[in-house]
């Protein structure tokens, strides 16, 4: 317990003022939420949710307004926004709509802690820490569950009105590496997820993929759930041959990405996804069209993949590989992540040995190497004049660079007008 104070003084040391000044005039400072759940796991929370009781919304604003500027992110409901902070009154919410934003949302600073912490998804968020008693509020057994791995629902009742809670489930699972309790998984059975939108499921798909050491976790509890078949999921998850090694390619790609650090690891999950989607016949047609990722980063995807099936062909020549690389270079990817994406499919294992092969023996086939050396400017000072007889040439050049390995433009030029004489 003592680790948890620690961490949470350390965390909250720039707003020791603010939180005297709350407890002076009354009110009752406690952590909550996943700030809470991170500390006792040994993690630093990177933000903080604080609940503030026994003292009225007017005054909380008073004494927040005196310390730092304040965003109120949801001032009708109580929650105040300071940097690297939000608090919050204690509050109950009731269902009135469909959605997970269709709540009212009932603010009591008197509200007991268990009352306004039932409202919450999962034990292991539900607990909270005083600050002037510096004692662990838990009564819904979280602690233990964080001990045992557990991922259980705070309440049943309340668990199932919010459908968003069914893909936060999976990705909690996937992130800590826990089991989802047997009752909770009959929760999630039950929701549906075309209530939602679908930048709100986008979001969540990101935070398993980016925040995953095992994606798979949360996918499988989402076909175990069948809430993959509660809006337009396009990958097989129904096929038994494909799904398994959905699974592993995500485990290797969340693993891998990790390890090598790659400027934009979502790249390389896009791309996963685009090659089953896809069911292994190429690039789709109509890629991912239900998510909302950022398209850019889906046309790399696309770009990527359409590489990897290129050197999956018969007969490749230095040319192929050269451009290859070329190509990626368009999209700052490099040979490197290329054969990183090979290796997570199991039908590229040939394409991955033999590009590894090839950049053992063909050092050279980095961005530096790769830019044409020569450009429509060069070939004007020959006498061709700009139009498809220019264009051809300049392709020729390339592949003559390529083949070649040639790095100097004048003995390039000489050999390619010599060639073509």
């Amino acid at each position: 317990m003592n680790d948890l104070k620690t961490r949470l003084t350390k965390a909250l040391f720039s707003y020791t003022s603010l939180l005297a000044d709350i407890q002076a005039s009354g009110g009752k400072p406690v952590v909550v939420g996943g700030a809470v759940r991170d500390c006792l796991l040994g993690l630093t929370p990177s933000d903080i949710d604080l609940e503030i009781s026994h003292m009225p919304a007017a005054q909380l604003e008073a004494i927040l307004k005196k310390h730092a500027p304040v965003k109120f992110v949801g001032k009708h409901f109580g929650v105040y926004a300071l940097p690297g902070l939000e608090i919050a009154l204690p509050r109950q919410d009731q269902k009135i709509s469909k959605g997970h934003q269709g709540f009212s949302i009932t603010t009591n600073p008197f509200l007991a802690f268990e009352k306004s912490a039932e409202r919450r998804d999962f034990t292991i968020n539900s607990m909270g820490y005083d600050l002037t008693t510096h004692t662990l509020i838990d009564p819904f057994d979280g602690q233990k569950d964080l001990r045992h791995k557990i991922l259980r629902a705070t309440s049943q009742h309340t668990f199932a009105e919010d459908p968003l809670r069914g893909l936060r489930a999976a990705e909690m699972a996937g992130r800590f590496g826990f089991t989802i309790h047997p009752t909770l998984l009959a929760l999630m059975a039950q929701l549906d997820l075309s209530e939602l939108p679908s930048e709100r499921i986008t979001r969540e798909f990101l935070k398993i993929f980016l925040g995953s050491h095992q994606p798979s976790i949360a996918f499988k509890a989402l076909a175990q759930t069948k809430l993959l078949g509660t809006f337009p999921f396009p990958l097989p998850w129904q096929d038994p041959l494909l799904w398994p090694v959905f699974l592993e390619a995500l485990d290797q790609c969340a693993q891998g990405v990790e390890a090598k650090r790659f400027d934009a690891p979502l790249i390389y999950f896009l791309a996963v996804m685009l090659y089953f989607q896809a069911k292994g016949q190429g690039v789709p047609q109509a890629p991912l069209t239900y998510f909302t990722f950022p398209k850019k980063l889906v046309q790399k995807a696309q770009g990527l993949l359409e590489q990897a099936v290129g050197l999956a062909r018969d007969n490749l020549t230095r040319y192929d590989y050269f451009m290859a690389a070329y190509t990626l270079s368009h999209d700052h990817l490099d040979m490197a992540a290329l054969a990183f994406f090979l290796s997570l499919i199991p039908s590229f294992k040939n394409a991955h040995e033999a590009l590894e092969e090839k950049l053992r023996i063909w050092p050279l086939m980095s961005p530096d190497h790769i830019t044409p050396l020569i450009t429509g400017n060069d070939l004007l000072k020959k006498g061709i004049p700009p139009g498809p007889a220019m264009g051809q040439k300049l392709k020729e050049a390339q592949k003559l660079q390529y083949e070649t390995g040639c790095q100097d433009k004048e003995s390039l030029l000489n050999i390619l007008f010599i060639k073509g004489s």
